[in-house]
């Protein structure tokens, strides 16, 4: 099917298979509540699929489903909060002590989604050091990849001012990351909630490779393999 302008209009399956994953990460990085990005996700979908018969293709697809999703993410922002530095500090070493119990409350075998839960929560807030518009532009760019020519029609501004813009709060979030992200730099200074479970699994992980490497070494030896033991050593994880 083509839209008035000629351009083709794609299915309902392929707007999900192209853009889903693009709408939902937009929805829950913008609004830090949960419930709420998830159902504005849904509602931008409800949007874009019973506005589809009026797409004339007088511009890009992409340019006119974000822009739905722009308008819709827009009716329910007006109470995300820009956070402060200091706020962020505040707000990470509230929970610092936090970590260790309950990591260990989980079982081993789901701490891999704990462990991207939490870190998703905490990049969400960081990226609310942003006010609304500019954490608009910074991740529209970000997750879309669209030229800003493009995203200058869907966010209605000069594609020099979105340029500008964009770089500076790049340059923000990075700088904050790297002062204080101990998974971004291990030097950084945050000791938020996954600071000490992530070092505990750190030791744990290298320890377990070294008493095998050691275990096996022995065996080795008693066998006369020395060749073998050499190369076992080296193809030990690099720990510097």
């Amino acid at each position: 099917m083509s839209a008035p302008g000629g351009a083709a209009i794609p299915t309902p399956q392929q707007i999900v298979r192209d853009y889903g994953d693009t709408v939902t990460g937009l929805c829950h990085r913008m609004i830090r509540n949960r419930e709420l990005a998830r159902d504005t996700a849904q509602e931008v979908w409800f949007e874009v699929l019973k506005g589809l018969p009026s797409f004339r293709g007088e511009s890009n697809f992409s340019t006119w489903l974000y822009t739905v999703a722009k308008r819709t993410i827009d009716r329910h922002i007006h109470q995300e909060r820009t956070m402060s530095i200091r706020f962020l500090n505040r707000f990470f070493e509230d929970h610092a002590d936090n970590g260790m119990s309950e990591m260990r409350e989980i079982p081993v075998e789901d701490r891999d989604q704990w462990f991207r839960l939490e870190c998703d929560a905490c990049l969400t807030a960081i990226i609310h050091c942003l006010d609304n518009e500019t954490r608009m532009i910074y991740l529209m760019r970000l997750l879309t990849g669209l030229p800003y020519q493009e995203l200058g029609g869907i966010l209605e501004s000069e594609p020099a001012v979105l340029r500008q813009r964009y770089s500076r709060a790049s340059r923000r979030i990075n700088s904050f990351l790297n002062d204080h992200c101990t998974l971004y730099n291990p030097d950084g200074r945050c000791r938020c909630k996954l600071n000490k479970p992530i070092r505990y699994l750190d030791l744990q992980q290298e320890y377990r490779s070294i008493r095998d490497a050691s275990r096996r070494t022995l065996s080795l030896y008693r066998a006369g393999d020395y060749h073998r033991i050499r190369n076992l050593w080296e193809e030990l994880p690099d720990r510097k």
